[in-house]
């Protein structure tokens, strides 16, 4: 069963020293655009000392280290001592994000100097506890009868239940604060830090029991295992998701706003394509914008409502009844109507357009205000969402057989 259990604790905690080096390479990018702000620090130790007693955790690494250096369980000591060192700055984070810097250093001098110090009383305990047998994976059920051993680990469990009880408390009490309220993203990291807390807190909670426990003779070992093999990584990952969520969430946003607006350039491209004939020299992409898509698509708008507005003296009310009709009979309305009977509008006048003529007679464009339809006139969003109806309009038409199409308005060519 030992050895099982050991072959179960190392993946696991490979595993959790995967997530735990990402984070730290994550902090220590981030921390390069943000290295004055107490608030980088406090976060970077976390992760550092958290990462680094990831990596004593795993059994394997245990056993080398205590056969390299000599001395047995030093990794545990090592794991504990640097945990430790993780509560630690959880609270000072915590006491960074509530205060304003020369306030919160007052206090956090105090948190690292009582921290520092219980780090010292637990090398002691350690050095004068007679633990000859390495136990990488169970040893506070097994040892926590010595005197020493469960007081060093009674301490350590009050200390980080403190700390990273702390940190839970705070950051949920933020979390629900009407101050983050444009800031959603920022609110569910202050979430996962608080829900990260309470998760570590409960695993030492459960630590305490299983040294109770076990001085009362009790077999502890399934707790101390739900405390490290099923809260641990839920802490992790809690921890990964609370550094990276803030960032991460409008990260995804604009990249999601990216590709929509790349889907829209293309839903515009058919349209673009055919009606630049009308005045090329008006496509335009500024330098070192050709993959913005947020460029393309107001550039491509600016060159679309252009070209409708050259266009414009060549639209029919012909067309407009016919396509009108067509599209009643068909079943559409509102907008998608009007969008059909623009794209016969353009269709058409870029037909004559092309033919050489510039308007038509006088007696045509009379009738040109009742012949006025929609050009996106308000948002650049109600803008585009237009402009796309229209081209898919206009890709529809160039699917249709040629007897589908809008008839030719009629009238005589003028000199434009």
């Amino acid at each position: 069963m030992r050895v099982v259990g050991a072959y179960v604790k190392n993946l696991i905690g490979l595993g959790l020293l995967a997530v735990a080096a990402v984070l730290l390479v994550y902090k220590l990018w981030h921390a390069r655009s943000m290295r004055h702000s107490p608030r980088t620090w406090a976060i970077l130790s976390m992760v550092s000392c958290f990462a680094v007693s990831m990596a004593f955790s795993v059994p394997t690494v245990s056993v080398w280290t205590a056969q390299h250096t000599g001395v047995p369980n030093i990794g545990r000591i090592l794991t504990y001592s640097l945990a430790s060192g993780a509560g630690a700055s959880s609270l000072c984070l915590a006491l960074v994000w509530r205060y304003p810097a020369p306030r919160a250093w007052l206090t956090v001098r105090w948190v690292i100097a009582v921290y520092a110090a219980a780090n010292i009383v637990f090398w002691v305990l350690f050095a004068v506890s007679p633990v000859p047998e390495e136990r990488p994976t169970d040893f506070p059920t097994h040892y926590a009868h010595l005197p020493t051993i469960s007081a060093f680990l009674l301490l350590f469990c009050v200390s980080n239940a403190i700390a990273f009880g702390v940190l839970g408390r705070w950051c949920l009490t933020w979390a629900r604060s009407g101050d983050f309220t444009a800031l959603p993203w920022l609110r569910w990291g202050l979430r996962l830090y608080g829900a990260t807390g309470v998760v570590i807190t409960t695993m030492v909670t459960l630590g305490v029991g299983t040294i109770v426990g076990t001085w009362l003779d009790r077999d502890m070992q399934p707790l101390f295992s739900v405390a490290t093999d099923v809260l641990l990584p839920i802490a992790t990952v809690l921890l990964l998701l609370a550094l990276t969520v803030p960032v991460a969430g409008p990260a995804v946003l604009r990249l999601r706003d990216r590709v929509a607006k790349w889907r829209a350039f293309f839903a515009l491209r058919a349209l673009h394509v055919a009606l630049r004939t009308v005045a090329p020299d008006n496509v335009m992409v500024a330098h070192g914008r050709t993959l913005d898509p947020h460029h393309r698509v107001r550039r491509a708008l600016i060159e679309l409502n252009d070209w409708r507005a050259t266009l414009n003296p060549l639209f029919s009310p012909a067309v407009r009844q016919a396509e009108e009709e067509r599209g009643r009979n068909g079943g559409l309305r509102g907008e998608d109507l009007d969008a059909m009977v623009e794209a016969a509008q353009l269709s058409a006048a870029l037909e004559l357009w092309n033919s050489g003529m510039r308007r038509l007679t006088p007696s045509g464009a009379d009738a040109g205000p009742a012949e006025r339809t929609r050009d996106g006139n308000g948002t650049i969003d109600d803008e585009l969402a237009w402009w796309t109806g229209v081209a898919r309009a206009h890709s529809r038409r160039v699917r249709l057989s040629p007897e589908t199409a809008a008839p030719r308005p009629r009238g005589q060519a003028t000199d434009a």
